[in-house]
């Protein structure tokens, strides 16, 4: 995963916490927000999940980064912490993740992007199939969100073209 660590000590170097720690029941990763940090669960670091590869680590990586992101712009408070507030989190870490992938893609690593483009391909067609498994109700409405937005038709079109 030698790739995968060039992206996490870019994203250090630029001022982001991020740290790795074993969480067996847990996904990939997540904000610690009031930390304000990226935790990276271990188990998958070290290839445990081997349904889940580095190309989809370094996406997590700007997913977490992006609802880091969000969370800065739009502070977390009990008053506002809703689904609403929950679902555009989603959004805009989906959205985030796919600007910073499409950056690296255009500058010559387009893997990252093309399994986050073959994740979410499958995810919003389980989503529309109505047999998406284990989400929630925010990540449903943010993927749908996603699907329809310009830059993910973007980065298909930018997928397809390298073909």
């Amino acid at each position: 995963m030698r790739k995968l660590y060039k992206y996490i000590e870019k994203e250090r170097n630029y001022g982001y916490e991020i740290h790795e720690i074993y969480l067996p029941n847990e996904g990939p990763g997540f904000v610690n927000y009031e930390r304000e940090c990226i935790i990276l669960n271990t188990m998958y670091l070290n290839g445990e999940r081997e349904d889940f590869g580095e190309e989809n680590l370094i996406d997590v990586i700007y997913h977490e980064l992006g609802h880091l992101e969000y969370f800065r712009m739009n502070p977390i408070s009990k008053d506002h912490f809703n689904e609403d507030f929950r679902i555009k989190s989603e959004y805009y870490a989906f959205y985030y993740s796919l600007e910073k992938l499409f950056e690296i893609a255009i500058n010559g690593d387009a893997e990252p992007l093309i399994a986050s483009i073959n994740w979410l391909k499958e995810r919003i067609r389980k989503l529309l199939a109505n047999s998406l498994e284990d989400e929630t109700l925010t990540h449903c409405k943010a993927l749908e969100m996603i699907s329809e937005c310009d830059l993910y038709q973007k980065c298909l079109n930018y997928i397809n073209s390298l073909n």
